[in-house]
């Protein structure tokens, strides 16, 4: 209950950017991959990656709303699924906030 409302936010930087034609996607999964939500980092206000530190933010009850919020597992970033090569990213202060 205390996430309703509130956000994940994390900070990002792309080292070295995937393949061209590929997205860094965001993907947040409840145990046994119960209702898993992807979606596009650059999605709603979000910048679109790159070689510079940049702040995420995602809210849980309209760009993640389908997530199980009691029980989240695992919070994955990644380039479109196959388009990975050579692509290296550095993730920092991944945190849950609840709503004011």
């Amino acid at each position: 209950s205390e996430l309703v409302g509130g956000t994940l936010q994390f900070d990002m930087k792309a080292v070295s950017a995937p393949p061209e034609g590929a997205s860094w996607m965001l993907k947040v999964e409840a145990p046994n991959n119960q209702t898993p939500v992807e979606v596009e980092l650059a999605l709603g206000d979000n910048p679109m990656p790159n070689d510079t530190w940049q702040s995420y933010s995602f809210t849980l009850d309209g760009d993640l709303a389908a997530l199980d919020k009691s029980a989240v597992k695992l919070v994955l970033i990644f380039p479109t699924w196959a388009m990975a090569e050579g692509a290296v990213a550095r993730v920092d202060n991944v945190r849950f906030v609840a709503a004011p």
